[in-house]
C-alpha cells in the first residue's frame, strides 16, 4: 500500500543565478561489474516501507530550471548476454508489462537506452529488436531518451556509423508518436578516453555531424553526459563548438554526477553550467544553459531520493541508473533488485510530478504534458524539501 505524504508547499518566483566555482572529479560512473547469476524479473510493485519518513532540509532559494521529466536507465536495445539470448533479455527487461511498470507504478516520463550499429547490421531482421524496444515504451506512453552511438560500436567505422544514426532517427520519428523520440544525447561518457574519443576535439568533430542529423528530425540534442564533474572537459568542449563553422545545434550539456556528494549536486551541477558558458541559442528553458543530469545511481535509499530532491531546480532531467541490474553486474544499484531504491525512486518521481507548475499538467491528471518548461514560469522555491532519513535533519 503506497503512503500519503503531508501536502508540500511550492511557491515559484524568477531568481539569478549564484556564482560557484568548478573543479574536475576523474570518477568512473558504475563500478566494476561482478559476477552474478542471471535471474528472472523481480516484482513490478514494490512496497513502500512503513517506516519511511520525511523531515525538512535545506532548499537552494535559487532555480536554474524545475526538473520536468524523470527517467530510468535500460540496457542497450538488442543486447545479449552469455547465457541469456535476446528471447531472455526481451523477457528481463523490455516487455510492454516492464514498461508499463516503469510508467503507472514507478511514474518515470521516459527511458534511457541506445543501439549499436554492428549489432543492427548483424540481426536476422535489421531494426526488428529496435523495433520491439521502441514500441513497447512508447505504446506504454514513455519517451525515450537515446544514447547515441560513437566510434566504438561501429566496426565499418564513422560513416557507416552516421548513417546509422540517420536511418535511425528517421524510422522511429516516423514510426513513433510525435514526440516519444524525446532526445539524442552523442556518445555516453566521451571525456572518458576508452570510450573512443581520446581528446575533447575528437569528440566534438563527431558531435558537429551527428548533432546536425539528430536535430534534421526535429529532436532535441544533448551533449555526451560527461562521468563526474569534468569541468574542464565541458569548458574545452564548449569553446569548440562555438568555434565550428556551422555551430552545430545544442540543447544542452550532459552530466553524469558520480562522485558528488548527494548535498552538493546542485552547486556541481551549477559549476558545469558555468563551465558550459552562456549559448547563443537559448531558449529560455534554463536560466542559461541546460545542463541534463542524464545518469546517475544511487545504492542508498535515502541518497536516492536526495539526489532527486536536491537536483529539482538545477536541472530538466534526471536519469536513475538502472531499472534492473544487468546480468553480470553488482545488483546494488537495479531499482527492482532493491525495493527500498525502487520506492525511494517512486516517492521522488512523485514529489516531481505533484510540485509542477498548473500549466504543465494534462487536464484531469497529475502526470506532466510538456517536455519542456519556459523560464518566465520559474520563480524562487520556497517550499520544503524532505527526507526519507528519519534521522537526517
Amino acid at each position: 500500500m503506497r503512503l500519503v505524504w503531508p501536502a508540500i508547499v511550492l511557491a515559484l518566483a524568477v531568481a539569478a543565478l549564484v556564482s560557484c566555482s568548478g573543479s574536475t572529479v576523474a570518477v568512473p560512473s558504475a563500478p566494476a561489474a561482478q559476477p552474478a547469476t542471471i535471474a528472472g524479473p523481480s516484482g513490478l510493485s514494490p512496497q513502500k516501507p512503513a517506516t519511511i519518513t520525511r523531515k525538512p532540509k535545506r532548499v537552494h532559494p535559487k532555480a536554474i530550471t524545475i526538473l520536468q521529466n524523470v527517467g530510468v536507465d535500460l540496457p542497450t536495445m538488442g543486447i545479449t548476454y552469455s547465457g541469456c539470448d535476446y528471447s531472455c533479455v526481451y523477457q528481463m527487461f523490455f516487455t510492454p508489462a516492464i514498461m508499463s511498470d516503469i510508467n503507472s507504478n514507478l511514474e518515470a516520463d521516459y527511458v534511457r537506452s541506445g543501439w549499436i550499429p554492428t549489432w543492427v547490421d548483424n540481426e536476422p531482421v535489421k531494426w526488428q529488436r529496435e523495433d520491439q524496444f521502441m514500441d513497447n515504451a512508447c505504446n506504454a506512453g514513455l519517451s525515450v531518451m537515446v544514447i547515441v552511438p560513437g566510434i566504438n560500436d561501429d566496426a565499418k567505422g564513422e560513416q557507416n556509423l552516421l548513417d546509422s544514426v540517420n536511418d535511425f532517427f528517421s524510422r522511429y520519428t516516423q514510426r513513433e508518436p510525435a514526440g516519444c523520440v524525446a532526445w539524442g544525447e552523442i556518445v555516453n561518457e566521451a571525456n572518458l578516453p576508452q570510450n573512443g574519443y581520446p581528446n575533447v576535439s575528437d569528440y566534438a568533430a563527431y558531435y558537429e555531424q551527428a548533432a546536425a542529423i539528430v536535430a534534421s528530425y526535429g529532436v532535441p540534442v544533448i551533449t555526451s553526459g560527461t562521468s563526474g564533474e569534468d569541468t574542464t572537459w565541458t569548458s574545452d568542449l564548449s569553446s569548440l563548438l562555438q568555434a565550428a563553422q556551422p555551430i552545430p545545434p545544442l540543447n544542452g550539456f550532459g552530466f553524469h554526477p558520480y562522485g558528488v556528494p548527494v548535498d552538493q549536486m546542485f552547486d556541481a551541477t551549477l559549476a558545469m553550467q558555468k563551465a558550459a558558458g552562456v549559448w547563443t541559442w537559448w531558449d529560455g528553458t534554463c536560466a542559461g544553459t541546460c545542463i541534463y543530469v542524464t545518469e546517475i545511481g544511487q545504492n542508498n535509499a535515502t541518497d536516492l531520493y536526495d539526489t532527486v530532491i536536491n537536483l529539482f531546480t538545477a536541472t530538466p532531467t534526471v536519469t536513475i541508473y538502472e531499472y534492473k541490474a544487468q546480468p553480470g553486474e553488482n545488483p546494488q544499484y537495479g531499482l527492482t533488485n532493491n525495493p527500498a531504491l525502487y520506492s525511494a525512486a517512486q516517492s521522488a518521481f512523485e514529489y516531481v510530478h505533484e510540485n509542477q507548475p498548473s500549466s504543465r499538467r494534462i487536464p484531469g491528471s497529475s502526470r506532466p504534458g510538456a517536455l519542456h518548461l519556459p523560464l518566465t514560469s520559474i520563480q524562487t522555491f520556497t517550499g520544503t524539501v524532505t527526507s526519507l532519513n528519519p534521522s537526517k535533519p
